[in-house]
């Protein structure tokens, strides 16, 4: 070795060599730490974001329901089905919290009230639709149905009160909850209709006011089938053994 030769003898790069690698690379650890983070939370963003978007959205349509709804256009279809399977599950989770204490079987609480009450939105939806759209009154499908499923924001928050009334045993309260929520999906079907003149919803001869009650009553049919069958499921489950015997 030469005198005043000070250079390294191992093959290891020094640490100046590895920043010139780094810098000719153009990337740094802690920027590509950042950026893989950036993109695992653009997900979570785009998700806080469109909740944010429809609680205000609900929130609005339970402080003032119809005067927020003649604003809704059919942009808000999503936020309208997604009201709608909030509805399907609040309500199937009504009937898994009151008979709950009887084990009722998971299928006959809430797989088949979720389902006929899914059912029952759809076809009020597409009757209400339907019916405006024969009459010409209103030929956008989307927007009727988002305009109906704005309407349903009370009935989510009836049924979610329904819940918290039955988890704390007050099953009278829980009664009112229920029933209103009811009531509610009646009024949401009359509202969209009622938002014409009754005259425009004249079929045929049929005048308008028989076409309006045929909306109802097979809304009503089908909110009595969603009720009469799970409970019916449910006392066959509970004795089963017994009810065979006739």
């Amino acid at each position: 070795m030469k005198a005043g030769d000070n250079r390294p003898k191992s093959g290891l790069p020094s640490a100046s060599g590895q920043k010139d690698s780094l810098q000719g690379t153009g990337t740094t650890p802690g920027l590509e730490t950042n950026k893989r983070a950036g993109i695992g939370g653009e997900p979570l963003q785009r998700t806080a974001a469109a909740s944010t978007r429809y609680l205000k959205y609900a929130l609005n349509l339970l402080i003032q329901p119809y005067q927020t709804v003649r604003g809704i256009t059919s942009v808000h279809l999503p936020h309208a089905l997604i009201t709608m399977v909030v509805i399907s599950l609040l309500s199937a989770l009504y009937f898994v919290i009151r008979l709950e204490p009887l084990h009722i079987p998971f299928a006959a609480t809430f797989i088949k009230p979720l389902f006929l009450m899914a059912i029952t939105l759809a076809v009020s939806a597409a009757l209400t639709a339907g019916l405006l759209r024969w009459t010409r009154a209103e030929k956008r499908w989307s927007f009727t149905f988002s305009r109906f499923g704005a309407l349903l924001v009370p009935v989510a928050a009836c049924l979610l009160l329904a819940d918290l009334a039955a988890l704390i045993a007050l099953y009278g309260l829980s009664y009112l909850f229920f029933l209103a929520a009811i009531l509610f999906l009646i009024i949401a079907v009359n509202v969209v209709l009622l938002s014409h003149p009754v005259s425009r919803l004249t079929v045929g001869r049929l005048d308008g006011m028989y076409s309006l009650f045929i909306v109802n009553a097979i809304t009503l049919y089908l909110i009595y089938t969603t009720l009469y069958s799970t409970l019916l499921s449910a006392v066959q489950a509970l004795f089963g053994g017994f009810m065979s015997m006739f």
